[in-house]
This record gives C-alpha cells, sequence and structure tokens, in this order.
C-alpha cells in the first residue's frame, strides 16, 4: 500500500480526480481495512487483483472514499495487450504515440461509462463496472443465442 500525491487528469466537471489530491494505491491483496485507520483518504485505486476486503469497501463507503476498483484501474495492461493481439493479426503495427492515443481513449470512455452508471444507479464504483460488465455479456449472449 502506497500513499502518494499525484496530479490527476481531469476528466469531467462531474467526475473526481483533478487537482492535488491524496492517494491510496491498493498493491498488495488482504487485510487493507487494517492498515486505513487514521489516514485521511478521497480515493482508493486498486493496483492489484482483489486488494480490498468486502469489510474494507464497507469503511470506505462509510467514510465516503471512493474506491476504483482493480477490474478498472488495471483495465490497460489487459487493452493494450488486446492492441498487440490485433495488430499481430493484421501484421500492420502502430507506433508508442498511436498506442497510448488509442489506450487513452479506451479507458476514458470506460471510466465515464462506469462513472455514468455510479450516477445513475447510486452504486459504488466496484458494483458499477460489474453491473456494466454483467449487463453487456447479458446483452451480447440475447443477441447470439444459445451457442455451443
Amino acid at each position: 500500500m502506497l500513499a502518494v500525491t499525484s496530479h490527476r487528469l481531469r476528466l469531467g466537471q462531474d467526475m473526481p480526480f483533478h487537482g492535488l489530491q491524496e492517494l491510496l494505491l491498493g498493491s498488495a491483496t488482504g487485510k487493507i481495512e487494517h492498515r486505513i485507520q487514521g489516514v485521511e483518504l478521497e480515493e482508493v485505486v486498486e493496483g492489484a487483483n482483489g486488494p480490498t476486503t468486502p469489510e474494507a469497501d464497507a469503511i470506505f463507503e462509510d467514510r465516503g472514499i471512493l474506491v476504483v476498483p482493480d477490474i478498472l484501474a488495471n483495465a490497460g495492461g489487459v487493452t493494450v495487450s488486446y492492441f498487440e493481439w490485433v495488430q499481430g493479426l493484421m501484421s500492420f503495427f502502430w507506433e508508442e504515440e498511436e498506442v497510448n492515443k488509442r489506450l487513452k481513449d479506451v479507458m476514458v470512455k470506460s471510466f465515464s461509462t462506469v462513472w455514468d452508471v455510479l450516477q445513475r444507479r447510486k452504486l459504488s464504483m466496484r458494483m458499477a463496472a460489474m453491473v456494466l460488465a454483467i449487463d453487456r455479456v447479458a446483452r451480447a449472449s440475447k443477441l447470439r443465442g444459445v451457442f455451443p
């Protein structure tokens, strides 16, 4: 776990993450709730898979602390891996600037979409991301029908 001060990219007026703020990066699994007592936080960004326990999620929610869940915070690496796969299939390779631009576009759109669900449904960011993911799988299954 690392507490840092970070200047964040401004994504929009009604979104968090602008200006200088204290930020907690949860980057190891388990028992984060025992390490946050007395720490003043505005956000937690999960830098590993599942570093925040359900107990810690409840503490963060009670304290009004925004948690950017692992499935959103770690999506950049998976996205770039997908870009590499697509480039390999096409035998058409992008420059680093193109990869970074496309990654930024995907990540900002993903964050914004999750943020919209959070606002509309009054959910945590973790639940909003999960609701969005389940809805997308359900819609795809309905469109495709049952397949082997």
